[in-house]
C-alpha cells in the first residue's frame, strides 16, 4: 500500500527557541516575572573597584533514581480502582486519574508504595494512567512497569538552565554585589513552558537561589515565558544548585 500514498511536504526551519518564537501577544511572549532584591545592587556595582558578568549554562539532566515506574491498578467497589504506586505525588495521581475517567476523586484510592528514589523524576504520571485505564476497562488487575530503557526515554527530565550573573568586589576581592538574570533569554530552558508551569518554576529558581546570595547585596530576575517544549520537571538536587553552580563559578 506505501507505493499508493502520494505526500506532498514542505520542509520548514524549525523553531527551537524562545527569542525565535513568533510574538503570541501583543505585550510579548513573557507571562510571568519573579524578581527577587537585597539592598542597591545598581549602587553597589557602581561603586565596586572590580566587576565581572559571565553567564553559565546547565544542561537537560536524567534523574537517575534507582528503581523504574511502576504501578498496580485493582478494581475496588462499586466502580472503583485501588492503585498501588511507586510515585511522589498519590493526591495528583487521585485528581488526574479521575478526571481522565470523569468519576469521582472519592472513586480512586492511590497508595504510595516504596518510590525508589525520585528527586522530582516521578512527581508526574508515567505508568499510573495506563494502569487505571487498563483495570477499568477490563476489571481486572493490572500492572505496568516500564524497563530502564522506557524510563529513560518517557519520564520528564530536569530542565535546563541559563543564567548571566554580574559579581562586584572591592580591591580585597570582598564581594560587595551581585546581579543574576536567570533564564532571561533562555536557550530550551525551563522557563520557556507552558501557562501553568512557567510562574512556578520562575519562583522556585529565585525561592533556592537566595539562600546562596543571603549574605550580599543582590538582584535575582527570572521571567517565566510562554512556549511549547516537551514538558520537564524539577531535579530536587540540580534544581536546587543551578544558582549556586553560576554563582560559585563566577566568584
Amino acid at each position: 500500500m506505501v507505493p499508493l500514498v502520494e505526500v506532498n511536504y514542505t520542509e520548514l526551519t524549525p523553531i527551537t527557541t524562545p527569542q525565535d518564537a513568533p510574538l503570541l501577544h501583543e505585550d510579548g511572549n513573557i507571562m510571568s516575572k519573579s524578581t527577587l532584591v537585597n539592598g542597591d545592587v545598581k549602587t553597589a556595582i557602581a561603586n565596586a573597584k572590580y566587576v565581572v558578568t559571565r553567564k553559565y549554562k546547565t544542561p537537560h539532566q536524567e534523574h537517575a533514581f534507582m528503581k523504574p515506574e511502576c504501578a498496580i491498578t485493582v478494581p475496588e467497589g462499586d466502580d472503583g480502582l485501588l492503585l498501588y504506586t511507586g510515585s511522589q505525588s498519590v493526591y495528583d495521581e487521585q485528581r488526574e486519574i479521575a478526571m481522565m475517567l470523569k468519576i469521582p476523586k472519592e472513586k480512586v484510592h492511590c497508595h504510595s508504595m516504596l518510590v525508589g528514589g525520585g528527586f522530582g523524576g516521578k512527581e508526574d504520571m508515567s505508568v499510573q494512567h495506563h494502569a487505571a485505564l487498563m483495570a477499568w476497562y477490563t476489571k481486572k488487575p493490572v500492572k505496568v512497569k516500564f524497563t530502564r530503557q522506557e524510563s529513560l526515554a518517557y519520564h520528564t527530565k530536569c530542565h535546563p538552565t541559563e543564567i548571566e550573573i554580574t559579581t562586584a568586589c572591592d580591591e580585597n576581592g570582598i564581594l560587595t554585589g551581585m546581579k543574576a538574570v536567570r533564564d532571561a533569554n533562555p536557550n530550551h530552558t525551563n522557563l520557556a513552558m507552558t501557562v501553568t508551569e512557567g510562574p512556578f518554576f520562575a519562583e522556585k529558581a529565585l525561592m533556592s537561589d537566595q539562600e546562596i546570595l543571603r549574605p550580599w547585596i543582590f538582584l535575582r530576575y527570572s521571567p517565566g515565558i510562554g512556549s511549547n517544549p516537551p514538558k520537564r520537571h524539577l531535579f530536587h538536587i540540580l534544581s536546587l544548585s543551578q544558582g549556586g553552580i553560576a554563582t560559585t563559578s563566577s566568584v
